[in-house]
C-alpha cells in the first residue's frame, strides 16, 4: 500500500512536471540568447537594447520559478488528500498511519529534489552560454572537492545543510497543511493563524538568534568558525526537520484512529 500511495501522489504532477521542466529550460536558453544579443549590442545603449536585459532577466526568473510549480502541485495534492473535504477517504484506505505520511511525504521529497536538481541545470546552461561559467565547471569541481581533503570536508558538510534543509522546508509545508487543519476543527481560522505565526517566529527568532551569535564569534573576536556554522545550521534544520515530521504524522495518525 506504501508504494501505491507515493505512486499516485507523484504521478499526479508528473505530466505538468515535465512540461514545466522543459519550460524552464526553455527559458533558461531564451534568456541567455537575449542576454548576448544585449552584450553585443552594449556600445548602442538604446532603451531597445535595455529591454533584452530586463527580458533575459525575467525568462530566467520564469526559469527557475516554473520547475517549482509541479512541486506546488503535489503540495495541493497533500492538502486534498489530507486536509480537505475528500480526506475522509484518504484515511478509509487500508493503510498504517506510517504509509500515509511517508509515502505522501517522500512524494513531496522527490519533487522538491527533482525542482532544485532542474533549477541548477536551467542556471547552468544559462551562465555556460553567456560564458560565465566554464562547460566543464562541475567536472573540475568534482575533481578538486575529491583530491582536496579540506574541500572535501567542507562539500560533505555543505551537502548534508541541502540535504536537512530541504528536509526542513517540504515538513514545514506538511506540518503547515495538517497544523491548520488540526486548529481550524478547535478554534476559528484566525486564532488557527495566530497560533501558526506564533509557531515560526519562534523558529526565526532561534535562526536570528543563532547567526547573531555566530556572527559575533566570527567577526567580534576574529575566530576561525566555518565549521561551526556549518554544525550550527545543520543541527538547526535537522531539528526543525524532524519537529516538523513527528507532530505532522502525530496528526495524521491521530486522525485516522478516529476514522
Amino acid at each position: 500500500m506504501f508504494l501505491k500511495i507515493f505512486k499516485h501522489a507523484f504521478l499526479r504532477p508528473l505530466k505538468t512536471g515535465i512540461i514545466l521542466g522543459i519550460l524552464s529550460l526553455v527559458c533558461a536558453l531564451l534568456s541567455a540568447i537575449l542576454y548576448n544579443t544585449y552584450y553585443s549590442l552594449i556600445e548602442t545603449q538604446n532603451f531597445t537594447v535595455s529591454i533584452l536585459l530586463v527580458g533575459s532577466g525575467l525568462l530566467l526568473g520564469v526559469s527557475n520559478i516554473s520547475v517549482f510549480a509541479a512541486f506546488i502541485i503535489a503540495l495541493a495534492g497533500f492538502k486534498k488528500a489530507v486536509a480537505s473535504d475528500e480526506a475522509y477517504l484518504t484515511y478509509t484506505l487500508p493503510a498504517t498511519d506510517k504509509e500515509q505520511f511517508w509515502a505522501r511525504f517522500l512524494a513531496l521529497m522527490t519533487w522538491f529534489a527533482i525542482a532544485i536538481v532542474l533549477s541548477n541545470l536551467s542556471n547552468y546552461l544559462y551562465f555556460v552560454i553567456i560564458g560565465a561559467v566554464n562547460s566543464k565547471f562541475w567536472i573540475q569541481y568534482l575533481f578538486v572537492t575529491i583530491t582536496d581533503f579540506e574541500s572535501f570536508l567542507i562539500n560533505a558538510h555543505l551537502l548534508l545543510l541541502i540535504i536537512v534543509l530541504c528536509v526542513s522546508i517540504v515538513s514545514t509545508f506538511a506540518f503547515s497543511i495538517l497544523t491548520a487543519q488540526s486548529l481550524s476543527a478547535r478554534f476559528n481560522e484566525k486564532i488557527a493563524g495566530l497560533i501558526l505565526a506564533g509557531i515560526y517566529f519562534l523558529e526565526v527568532f532561534v535562526f536570528a538568534s543563532l547567526f547573531i551569535i555566530l556572527f559575533s564569534l566570527t567577526f567580534g573576536i576574529g575566530a576561525n568558525t566555518s565549521f561551526l556554522w556549518l554544525w550550527a545550521y545543520i543541527i538547526y534544520f535537522a531539528l526543525t526537520g524532524f519537529i516538523n515530521v513527528f507532530f505532522s504524522r502525530k496528526i495524521m495518525g491521530r486522525w485516522l484512529n478516529i476514522v
